[in-house]
């Protein structure tokens, strides 16, 4: 079972992950496979946002394993506890997403 299952009626544990503070830890982007995926991870005050970026089409199961799996990641690494980590999943029209200059429709379709 998740840890973040074990016992739903415990308060979370918001404490965040190590040492981390304002300013401090990982800021970046990661570009997945074919540049369909964003990934920006930075840390606050006392705990590490994720906004992961994608194409418009995730079904809820899809969202929701993206976002356990991420959570899952950050635990690990950071030993933070789940309840510290947030994901926020943002789906973005392919006629929304622009790569060169050229929306993802058209990068898609092969022309």
């Amino acid at each position: 079972m998740s840890p973040r299952l074990q016992n739903p009626s415990a308060p979370p544990d918001r404490s965040g992950c190590g040492n981390l503070r304002a300013g401090s830890g990982p800021t970046g982007t990661v570009h997945g496979p074919e540049k369909r995926l964003r990934l920006t991870i930075s840390t606050g005050v006392a705990m590490p946002v994720v906004r992961a970026q994608f194409w418009s089409g995730a079904n809820a199961e899809t969202k929701n394993a993206i976002a356990a799996s991420i959570t899952d990641v950050l635990v690990q690494h950071l030993s933070c506890p789940p309840a510290a980590v947030t994901v926020i999943l943002e789906e973005i029209d392919k006629e929304d997403w622009f790569i060169g200059g050229v929306d993802s429709v058209t990068l898609t379709s092969g022309q």
